[in-house]
């Protein structure tokens, strides 16, 4: 195989898997996810557990790409295509310059989870993409070791999460399951300690707390009703952040980042 690939026409065979195809159908159909923007795709090459299929990129970013290769060891295709051609792939005006196709892994075990980790993120309900790729982001930045998603949960592959994550969403392990309140007693009868994050003034001050106990877990709720009072009740504590000026709550991935600050000591 040549080491750079050109492609010249939007409706070549093997660029099937960036055409036109939402995340959704991405994950369905093929099990793929898509890369975009460069601090991702270095990330996510050099850095993820995950396998890169192929990269997609304008000629004037080839060079960087091979590099990017090289050092980390991986085999994949490099295809090249004019801006144009590009555009007419994704079906849109891509100024981002590199696309990535990248395979999911295969579902990790949660007592495998446990087992390397000493702080946990678990969230239930978070339906914005772009929440789940802060959260990520914050959870890598402030020491957490995993993220454990409810079903119901955005997509943490979709490629608006992956992009505000900076990649971190590949890099950093995690798992979905079926039953979050379920996994909330599970991950107790493993010894880890759950700590709620709820604004409600019966909850402790976060910044009167002890977060010094390990194996902990944050535990967060939907953007909008926060946790679900089940998932409050299965856990140790309830914690607050102390507001100011009448503000009643934060974005999720903020006190995610508040949280973890405060747990990492």
């Amino acid at each position: 195989m040549e080491d750079v690939i050109q492609i010249s026409s939007w409706e070549d065979s093997r660029i099937a898997g960036y055409r036109n195809l939402k995340d959704s159908q991405l994950r369905e159909r093929q099990s793929r996810f898509i890369i975009e923007g460069k601090l991702v795709l270095e990330r996510f090459v050099t850095e993820s557990r995950m396998i890169c299929e192929s990269v997609l990129v304008l000629e004037k970013h080839v060079e960087t790409v091979k590099k990017l290769k090289i050092v980390s060891g991986k085999s994949f295709d490099i295809f090249q295509a004019s801006q144009e051609v590009m555009d007419a792939i994704v079906g849109f005006n891509f100024h981002r310059g590199f696309l990535a196709l990248g395979k999911r892994p295969e579902e990790m075990e949660l007592s495998t989870i446990v087992s390397s980790s000493s702080l946990l993120v678990l969230l239930e309900r978070v339906l914005n993409p772009e929440n789940i790729g802060s959260v990520f982001r914050n959870a890598a930045a402030l020491g957490a070791d995993a993220v454990i998603l409810s079903a119901d949960c955005a997509d943490p592959l979709y490629r608006l999460a992956t992009r505000v994550s900076i990649g971190t969403t590949t890099t950093l392990p995690w798992i979905r399951v079926s039953d979050f309140a379920s996994t909330l007693m599970t991950l107790r009868s493993f010894g880890v300690r759950l700590f709620a994050m709820s604004p409600s003034s019966d909850s402790q001050s976060l910044s009167c707390s002890d977060t010094t106990y390990r194996p902990a877990a944050i535990v967060l709720g939907s953007e909008g009703d926060g946790l679900t009072a089940a998932s409050i009740d299965a856990c140790d504590a309830r914690l607050r952040i102390d507001m100011a000026n009448e503000v009643d709550s934060l974005n999720v991935g903020t006190a995610a980042a508040v949280g973890l600050f405060h747990f990492r000591g």
